[in-house]
């Protein structure tokens, strides 16, 4: 019976607004089995995968009624330690040692293994994963992408009945996400392990899963998805403005360890937006928090409207790569306005924009909601709406497709073209290339700390 999952009229109900996420879920998966979940932004597929990985009651904030069998045991108002491991959709807030390997090594050690077990079992991990050259990393200084493949190796080390993984290729760049569902192939025929896998990206998951259920309103639902193609990116008129941001051989580092971002030079103009693409770890991130001002380089020079960057620009907005850094208001509401209210606009002013930018990001009537209750895909669009209220002259997004399904994904390349057109200033880092190839004016590769700032052919991408 290990690793066997039987759920029958499972329902979940939040305790906040007792909003009903699950409705008379009833599914069985076998021991061995590799069941894809998929589904709309908000449908129910963590608060799903929580129940089926039998911890539910520990990351949940509800009521679950019905009936759950996890290894043939009743699960449904109980714990199961040791049934599963996963792997969530923040990786950050599930690392806690001081480097890679350590943090490998904690599940194999927690298991009372000798020292020269959990080291082989590591370094194997370690070899699977591509993460050789990291090892001895410290966890602080990885980027949001490598921090994922190093909770993924993790969870996997500890050899699990059941392995869930939610959304695990969210921060991961094509070659990486390919390498991933490689490995999970491994150790399910190596181990028989039920590798439960929540996902956006419906063509991977097709190609690597058993068998696929699509969720939606707390449901799940018949049928099949059908992948939506952009329009192409010359449907849209580039009408750049003057120049309002400059990089001027800028480089800066992490310290010892980590390599630096050196001599990147490049230009941006009013209306246009730019998409830096790159592995995991090349220095997306870095740049964009450059351009706010969080961080200050310590080679060349940063002009943001043609003024040199001494410290935080009030005229760039930033969207972290992790909104649940970003989020901290009592309501989705509060969350929205408060930008608004820092820079000291009227109520009337505030209340008007705040509608308007939860409306364009398809939060209308979660008002009330406490910002953390919310799906990451929702937080996503939350981090970006409470950005957007405040019509910042330069915007910053770090992965804005990340947990977006693809409803969303239009709602957001429309709204970035038209911010654009009314002269907005768009820098976007992502791993999607057919998201960036259709919403930018340029694309600009980071590899390993340095700036390709030639305009690339966005047919080469898609």
């Amino acid at each position: 019976m290990r690793g066997t999952i039987n759920a029958k009229d499972l329902d979940f109900v939040t305790l906040d607004l007792g909003e009903k996420l699950l409705d008379r879920i009833s599914l069985s998966v076998k021991r061995g089995e590799k069941l894809g979940i998929t589904g709309p932004s908000g449908s129910g597929k963590t608060t799903l995968g929580m129940h089926l990985a039998g911890v539910h009651r520990k990351g949940l904030f509800g009521k679950s009624r019905g009936s759950l069998l996890l290894g043939g045991m009743e699960c449904i108002d109980r714990d199961l330690p040791g049934f599963s491991g996963i792997v969530l959709q923040n990786p950050a807030i599930q690392l806690f040692c001081d480097n890679v390997f350590e943090e490998i090594s904690v599940g194999p050690g927690n298991r009372g293994l000798s020292k020269e077990e959990v080291n082989a079992i590591s370094n194997r991990i370690v070899g699977l994963m591509g993460l050789a050259d990291i090892k001895d990393s410290k966890i602080k200084d990885l980027s949001h992408g490598l921090k994922q493949k190093v909770s993924i190796a993790s969870m996997i080390a500890m050899r699990p009945d059941v392995l869930l993984l939610d959304e695990p290729t969210n921060f991961l760049d094509p070659e990486a996400q390919k390498d991933m569902f490689d490995v999970l192939d491994v150790i399910n025929r190596e181990s028989n392990v039920t590798i439960i896998v929540i996902e956006h990206n419906k063509k991977m998951l097709s190609d690597w899963a058993d068998r696929i259920v699509r969720m939606d309103r707390g449901r799940i639902v018949p049928g099949t998805h059908t992948h939506k193609r952009y329009p192409g990116p010359d449907r849209f008129d580039h009408k750049a403005g003057k120049e309002v941001v400059r990089f001027d051989s800028v480089g800066y580092g992490y310290g010892t360890g980590v390599f630096r971002l050196e001599g990147s030079s490049f230009t941006a103009r009013e209306g246009e937006i730019i998409s830096f693409i790159g592995p995991n770890g090349s220095g997306k991130t870095t740049i964009l928090k450059l351009i706010k001002g969080v961080f200050r380089p310590d080679q060349g020079d940063i002009l943001i409207k043609g003024r040199k960057s001494t410290g935080f620009s009030d005229d760039v907005g930033l969207v972290f790569q992790d909104p649940d850094e970003q989020l901290f208001a009592h309501t989705v509401r509060e969350e929205c306005g408060f930008c608004l209210e820092d820079r000291g606009f009227s109520e009337k002013g505030s209340t008007r924009q705040v509608e308007e930018s939860l409306r364009c990001m398809g939060l209308k009537g979660k008002d009330e909601r406490l910002p953390f209750s919310l799906s990451y895909g929702e937080k996503r669009r939350l981090a970006i709406a409470s950005v957007l209220a405040w019509d910042p002259d330069i915007i910053c997004l770090d992965e804005p497709t990340v947990g977006l399904d693809d409803d969303n994904l239009f709602m957001l390349r429309d709204i970035l073209i038209k911010m654009a057109e009314r002269g907005k200033t768009i820098f976007l880092s992502t791993h999607d290339l057919e998201f960036a190839c259709a919403v930018s004016h340029n694309i600009i590769r980071v590899d390993r700390g340095r700036v390709d700032v030639k305009e690339e052919d966005k047919e080469v991408f898609v």
